[in-house]
Formats: C-alpha cells, sequence, structure tokens
C-alpha cells in the first residue's frame, strides 16, 4: 500500500488486509480545540518486514511526525508488545486546538472537518474522502466513529447518545466519500437584559446616581 493511505478515525475498529486493527476517540469542545485518543495494533509477524504497515508507522519517532503539526500536539506515545496474542500495540494522546485544521498533520490528510458557528447553534461535519483507503477484500467489516461533543447534539445523521454521536459504516462505503454531520447546541454567553449587558447597564445607573447625589450634597 502506497504511504498516502492513511486513515484515522473516530472511534472504530479497521483491518487493513486482515492485519491492523485501530480504535480513536475524539472529544471537541465548544470553541473547536480538543483531544484524540488513538490506539492500533497488528501481529508481531506483520512485522518482520519492516515497522510501516498500511501507512502506520511501529516506532515512535514516526508516529510524533505522522501526527505533528502547528495545530496538533503529540501528547504521548506508548509502545508495547504483548506475548499474549503476539501483537504490537500503538497507543497515542493528541491535542489539537482547532478540529478545523485537523488535515494539516499528515496522519489526517484525507479528512475534511468542520466546526463553525451557526443560528445559535455549533455546525459539525467530518468528511472521510473515500480514497483513505484500500478496500478491497474488506466489504464485511463494520467502521464505528464516535464524537464527543461540549453540549446537546440537537440533529445529526448518526446515532445519538446525550452529548455523543456515534456512526457505524460498512467498510465498503468507502468506495464513496463518507459524510458525518450533526448540529450541537452552543454554550455562547448570556446576552441582552438578562446577561453581562444588564451589569453594565446597573453599573451605569450606579454611578450617574452617585454623581447626582455628591452634587446635590454641595
Amino acid at each position: 500500500m502506497k504511504k498516502q493511505f492513511l486513515i484515522f478515525h473516530i472511534s472504530f475498529l479497521i483491518f487493513i488486509s486482515g492485519c491492523i486493527n485501530l480504535e480513536q476517540t475524539t472529544k471537541i469542545n465548544d470553541n473547536g480545540s480538543g483531544t484524540i485518543m488513538l490506539h492500533y495494533w497488528t501481529k508481531n509477524s506483520n512485522l518482520t518486514m519492516g515497522d510501516e504497515l498500511g501507512g502506520l508507522s511501529f516506532t515512535e519517532d514516526k508516529v510524533r511526525q505522522n501526527y505533528s503539526s502547528p495545530n496538533t500536539t503529540v501528547i504521548s506515545v506508548y509502545i508495547e508488545n504483548t506475548d499474549d496474542d503476539s501483537t504490537t500495540h500503538v497507543k497515542l494522546n493528541i491535542q489539537f486546538q482547532d478540529l478545523n485544521r485537523l488535515s494539516e498533520a499528515p496522519g489526517f490528510s484525507k479528512i475534511r472537518p468542520g466546526w463553525s458557528k451557526g443560528n445559535n447553534m455549533m455546525e459539525f461535519s467530518y468528511v472521510i474522502e473515500k480514497d483513505s483507503v484500500n478496500v478491497a477484500g474488506m466489504n464485511d467489516n463494520i467502521l464505528e466513529y464516535k464524537f464527543e461533543f461540549p453540549d446537546e447534539v440537537v440533529s445529526t445523521n448518526g446515532i445519538k447518545d446525550g452529548n455523543s454521536v456515534t456512526w457505524r459504516k460498512p467498510l465498503s462505503d468507502h468506495k464513496e466519500n463518507i459524510e458525518m454531520i450533526a448540529t450541537v447546541r452552543s454554550k455562547g454567553k448570556v446576552c441582552g437584559i438578562f446577561g453581562f449587558d444588564f451589569l453594565i447597564i446597573l453599573s451605569g445607573l450606579f454611578f450617574v446616581s452617585t454623581g447626582k447625589r455628591t452634587r446635590n450634597s454641595y
């Protein structure tokens, strides 16, 4: 497989020629920042020819390179060999400043994310390009994507559970772009006469009243 075939999605299990498993969970804050927990693994026998498989790296330096950018910071990387099932696991924690800039990292180059202000709501989208992975021989597998949002999910084309949404797709859907969308209630500040503006008005009236009493005392 070409190096460009990178795929790193939200909370799902994927098999690349039956060799690699991958899970990822993303939490998004109201301002578009957030964290990603990524875990992928493979049989040790699949790494006898090198430390890269299906576009995924199994060395810390390369892992950090794949997921680092001006927008993303790799907080931690943990690589473990388990004797019980003879597998190698890579676990990493990623912090991002802006979901909209996630594709600046090489590992997310095939993702088109969106997080923008709508009508008192936040509009979310996450498009996975159809050429992000070679789906040959993997049509029976199911992909699962999970996003945790900062507030109530009002509408979505996924399965809603509180502030989280899950998308389950057959891997055969990767023959076309996969689009996930959601509308999330915004935690924006309270405005108008019942919010911060009201406090400003009260403060102004207080100083005006105090000034008048001071002048009348002379």
